[in-house]
């Protein structure tokens, strides 16, 4: 049933066109790496806060500026990887560095709903342990997301 999806997603008119124009293409990975760019950068100014390793003083109201770009961040990031992912889904698939990835955007989409629970259990000044140890393994597994992802792109052979 995947590969059925995979297939139907690669026949959409804009994933052709993203295939075969070079412009296109790459103007939807630049897409890509702006989304990327400040979900993560976002995610780690609030990480690093929350972590206690910068301003943390001040980490509820980085949060209140971080999520908002965060969240813009991932909508274009995940729009543009829906779209290169399209152009050879199959093969992606089949990727180890692909199959990484896709856990890893899980592990972290995951961890953000456990942050938002352990943060809503608390009111206290400074964020608790869970959020501190939510705030470490977000950083590893976002930037290892991105370690993925850049694999993917510089080591794929037709």
């Amino acid at each position: 049933m995947l590969i059925e999806i995979v297939d139907a997603m690669a026949g959409w008119p804009p994933v052709g066109y993203v295939r075969t124009s070079p412009a296109a293409y790459a103007t939807v990975n630049a897409t890509h790496i702006v989304g990327i760019s400040l979900l993560v950068g976002a995610i780690i100014s609030s990480d690093l806060r929350t972590a206690g390793l910068w301003k943390a003083d001040l980490w509820r109201e980085g949060l209140e500026t971080c999520v908002p770009v965060a969240a813009f961040g991932l909508v274009l990031a995940a729009i543009s990887g829906v779209m290169l992912f399209s152009v050879r889904g199959g093969t992606y698939l089949a990727d180890p560095a692909f199959q990484i990835k896709a856990l890893l955007l899980a592990a972290g989409l995951v961890n953000v709903f456990v942050f938002r629970l352990a943060m809503a259990r608390t009111r206290c000044v400074a964020p608790s342990m869970a959020m501190r140890l939510s705030a470490f393994s977000s950083m590893v597994i976002w930037v290892g997301a991105i370690f993925a992802g850049r694999w993917i792109a510089f080591t794929y052979y037709p």
